[in-house]
């Protein structure tokens, strides 16, 4: 992979703050745009900025085509069958949410079921299942190992026949670790054949080939803004035979076959989910991150990033203050660094290395507080790589970490 070539793509990367070149080590919260993304948004806006689903002039038609590809697109690159498996919203967030919600007033899931969900979850996946918790259900959480690994023994204690929703991700945004998925979902359906089974994919569909068909999920909801796309914009994949018994989760324009005083037909899906104006441009935008990412090839990105994770692990070694929390194991994880120092202050740790050596990382509890919070309650900053990032960064962050740890030695 030509990661120089690749970084020529972004215009973010070709900035400096007082003299030093942006080093971006924040790519879980966001990924960084290439020019064919930023290009495929604008031409929208400037040459056939109209609505979809709406108008019969030859614009409208054209934003209606390549919105409607955008799911097909999507589809695809998941190994689903359908784009009417694949619905847009705004993030991931409002994706699980819409599944809770919707199994929930469709009377699919009931008072009295079992939910299974794991510590390790970003609030996105963990709050709909303990909110279920006040409408009757039973919350099961499942533990990690000293490996920062899903207990996997415990995963099978907490599994009964009347788990009726299961709630995980495919990769931790904390701990970088990457659940081994396929294994999981046989051992839920060995035990709870008809348990739903939700997928947060936002950190995993950016970093693997995923294919959903192959995996058997129920539900995957991943966010473009990880993977080189537009903020604003969130997948949801469905099973269609599901999609058809749920109920909407939000009402309006767009989303109906027929209304009366009387009557209310929604639309089939996709549609059906899609109330209101959607995120055409959003979307758009996606569909040149996916063409991006597949000229790459996702095999290429996975084996590029196991590099440098390896690369990470060793600029940590060393570095006596330094807590590390997370597989360390390249075939374990993503290139996800979750870490504090001694004598530190995560925040500080942040402020400082964007201070000395213009290095974007996050700090704090990220957004998963009920893991976090027992491993330490100050929090952690975190470094997160993807594909445009590059070992000779890597140099540098390790030895800004060097120089922050002798700044506050006793």
């Amino acid at each position: 992979m030509n990661t120089e070539k690749i970084r020529q793509d972004f215009p973010f990367l070709k900035q400096e703050i007082d003299g030093k070149p942006v080093i971006y080590f924040d790519n879980a919260a966001t990924t960084l745009k290439p020019r064919k993304v930023i290009d495929a948004i604008t031409g929208y806006y400037e040459n056939y900025s109209v609505n979809v689903h709406r108008a019969f002039y030859r614009l409208g038609e054209r934003a209606t085509m390549e919105y409607d590809e955008a799911h097909e697109k999507t589809a695809k690159f998941i190994g689903a069958e359908k784009k009417e498996e694949i619905v847009f919203t705004k993030n991931t967030t409002e994706s699980i949410n819409l599944v809770v919600n919707s199994l929930v007033s469709s009377g699919m899931i009931n008072k009295g079921d079992e939910v299974l969900t794991t510590i390790m979850e970003h609030h996105s996946s963990i709050l709909p299942c303990l909110m279920l918790k006040k409408k009757g259900f039973t919350v099961n959480v499942a533990e990690i190992n000293d490996n920062y690994e899903i207990d996997l023994n415990d995963f099978q204690k907490k599994l009964s026949k009347k788990t009726k929703f299961v709630s995980f991700a495919m990769v931790s945004n904390t701990i970088g670790t990457i659940n081994p998925v396929e294994k999981i979902i046989k051992m839920i359906r060995d035990v709870s054949p008809e348990a739903f089974i939700m997928l947060d994919g936002a950190q995993g569909v950016p970093h693997e080939p995923v294919n959903v068909k192959k995996l058997d999920c129920d539900f995957l909801a991943f966010s473009p803004h990880k993977m080189l796309g537009p903020t604003g914009l969130g997948v949801l994949y469905g099973k269609l035979e599901h999609f058809e018994k749920m109920n909407p989760f939000l009402l309006g324009g767009g989303m109906i076959a027929k209304v009366t005083l009387d009557e209310i037909k929604f639309a089939p899906p996709f549609e059906k989910f899609e109330a209101g104006t959607p995120p055409i441009a959003q979307a758009i935008g996606f569909s040149a991150a996916m063409d991006y990412l597949n000229e790459i090839g996702m095999d290429k990105i996975r084996n590029y990033e196991k590099e440098l994770t390896k690369e990470m692990l060793k600029a940590f070694e060393g570095v006596n203050s330094i807590k590390l929390r997370c597989p360390k194991d390249a075939d374990k994880q993503t290139p996800v660094f979750l870490f504090s120092m001694d004598t530190v202050h995560p925040h500080d740790i942040a402020a400082l290395l964007d201070e000395m050596n213009a290095i974007c990382v996050r700090a704090g509890l990220h957004c998963a507080e009920p893991l976090l919070r027992r491993l330490s309650e100050e929090g952690f900053a975190r470094a997160s790589l993807y594909i445009y990032n590059t070992k000779d960064e890597i140099k540098v962050f390790g030895e800004t970490i060097r120089e922050i740890e002798k700044m506050f030695e006793k």
